[in-house]
């Protein structure tokens, strides 16, 4: 019987009992965490494991798009070419200036055949994306800048970057990297692995979907580090380290259709002037899923936010009048010493879901688990009269409030650090506008230190990421992020973020990123690798 099957006739005996929704999603914790506490990723297939394109074309800064791309010799310029899922674009090592020349809008070729039918890691296809691959030996062996734009502006369907750098100048426009649409086409599978977005202006990752139709359904962002990518100098907008806006594409599959995990994010601020923007800088926000009404699932896991200028993680619905939709799953994230942003105005926290509204009628829900939150800040912003709470639930009159659960997480206020039960400061609660300071009306979690090894000593600077093959690595070898946060608390078990294991059963990992997370070049082959999260054995 295989893992997969097992899960799949779990589940089918929670909906014979009419198990109710929350049920579910204990039943799922449970299967996640226990698996990594029995195995540990023992039970682990080979680290790498083969990679077979249909096709491999080339590129490099010296390219030109009228040859052929067959060989290094002869590499094209940029992605600018038809061709199907499963090839593979190798990117040769170098400085590539994007400025809206090889990857910026309408450079990026119909990818077709999808997903493919041969090939992959296992000879039977179910590849998804065509990828654009930097050869390396390192994740900063390729770098863009975007100038004046975006360094990678991905406005067609199943693409997959990996193993890229980029920058862009102090008021670029939109971000450093972005998935969105030309059109009212909804484009869908836009994939940014394993890839650095340092300096960036409106965030340094995001997926844009302001209309239906059109904007991008099914993103995945998997091991990115983000740093100083949210100043919002120009343009009016407010942004934050990586931020997902999608809309329902023409897939209407079940299981996740926004995935982002593996995550660094850092020092991402709004800058003190510039837009008037000093209501995000978040490390990571779920925007406006409300606008376009967005059915589908999205999820965080495996991530790390600190010293960002609003909550390290956050969720926005916006368009109250919609309701929200779609059901929103965040579990195994460390996030530490957020609300940074000296002009921050209003309260702030580590953890927010904003005027958030499930509905049973819309099949929307919230389920928040086995994180470790710790606000370490006593005020951000307006003089010092901005409190930091550590987990802010704010709910809407008409929601549903068994359709939110947040269980078995850690929430602790370092600032003032005297209350060890829910309520201020380690939770901010408003239901329909009436306000709950002293419960926490959602599940059961616990309010205590949980000591982390030495956090603060996390990199506040640009990362140096020279000599690692992927952003993992470098954040935990290099800046020993994984070993700094870990705590010493002996009843915390596996919440919070988990160093990448070999492989174990992940329900919420989408089938769809299969065979690509992620992929490396030796100069003869292709592998796909572990260590930039735990995943399972067969993706």
């Amino acid at each position: 019987m295989t893992k997969q099957t097992l899960w799949e006739k779990i589940t089918l005996a929670a909906c014979t009992l009419k198990s109710v929704w929350l049920d579910l999603v204990v039943l799922q914790r449970l299967v996640f965490a226990t698996v990594l506490l029995l195995f540990g990723g023992s039970f682990a297939e080979a680290q790498t494991v083969p990679f077979t394109p249909l096709h491999i074309y080339y590129i490099s800064p010296t390219g030109n798009d009228a040859n052929p791309g067959t060989s290094p010799s002869k590499a094209w310029a940029g992605p600018r070419h038809n061709v199907v899922c499963g090839d593979v674009i190798i990117a040769a090592p170098g400085s590539y200036a994007a400025e809206y020349s090889e990857f910026g809008p309408n450079t990026w070729g119909t990818v077709s055949n999808c997903p493919s039918t041969s090939g992959g890691i296992d000879g039977k296809g179910g590849i998804y994306f065509a990828t654009l691959l930097c050869a390396g030996p390192y994740v900063t062996s390729c770098s863009v800048n975007g100038g004046a734009y975006e360094a990678f502006r991905v406005d067609k369907s199943n693409w997959a970057v990996e193993g890229f750098t980029a920058t862009q100048n102090s008021n670029g426009g939109n971000a450093c990297y972005i998935a969105t649409s030309e059109s009212n086409t909804t484009q869908h599978h836009i994939a940014f692995i394993n890839d650095i977005a340092v300096n960036c202006n409106l965030a340094g990752i995001s997926a844009v979907s302001w209309t239906s139709p059109g904007g991008v359904d099914q993103t995945a962002v998997v091991g990115a580090i983000v740093f100083n990518s949210a100043s919002s100098h120009a343009d009016g907008i407010c942004s934050s380290g990586v931020s997902i806006i999608p809309v329902d594409g023409p897939d209407t599959s079940a299981g996740t259709h926004v995935f982002v995990a593996g995550y660094f994010g850092y020092k991402n601020i709004n800058a003190p002037s510039g837009a008037g923007c000093n209501t995000d800088g978040e490390g990571l926000i779920f925007d406006s899923w409300a606008c376009a009404k967005f059915t589908h699932q999205g999820v965080a896991e495996q991530n790390v936010w600190w010293y960002n200028g609003g909550p390290g993680f956050e969720v926005f619905p916006n368009c109250l009048s919609n309701g929200d939709r779609a059901q929103v799953y965040v579990f195994n994230n460390t996030s530490y010493g957020n609300a940074q942003d000296p002009k921050h105005l209003g309260s702030s926290s580590d953890l927010l879901l904003g005027n958030i509204e499930p509905i049973s009628e819309y099949g929307s829900s919230y389920s928040v688990f086995d994180n470790i939150v710790v606000s370490t800040e006593a005020t951000s912003g307006n003089a010092g009269k901005a409190p930091v709470y550590t987990a802010a639930f704010w709910v809407t009159k008409g929601a549903t409030l068994s359709l939110i659960s947040a269980t078995g997480n850690i929430f602790w206020q370092s600032n003032p650090g005297k209350s060890t039960t829910a309520g201020n400061p380690n939770t901010d609660v408003w239901v329909g506008g009436v306000r709950n300071t002293t419960s926490f009306p959602f599940g059961t979690n616990t309010y205590q230190n949980p000591n982390f090894a030495d956090p603060k000593v996390l990199p506040t600077e640009a990362p140096n990421c020279s000599g690692y093959t992927n952003t993992t690595a470098c954040m935990n070898e290099g800046y020993h992020v994984a070993a700094d946060l870990t705590s010493n608390e002996t009843t915390t078990g596996f919440r919070g973020y988990p160093e990448p294991g070999a492989c174990a059963t992940d329900p919420f990992f989408p089938v769809w990123l299969k065979g690509v997370v992620f992929l490396q070049w030796n100069g003869k082959t292709l592998t796909e690798n572990q260590g930039l999260i735990t995943k399972p054995c067969d993706m």
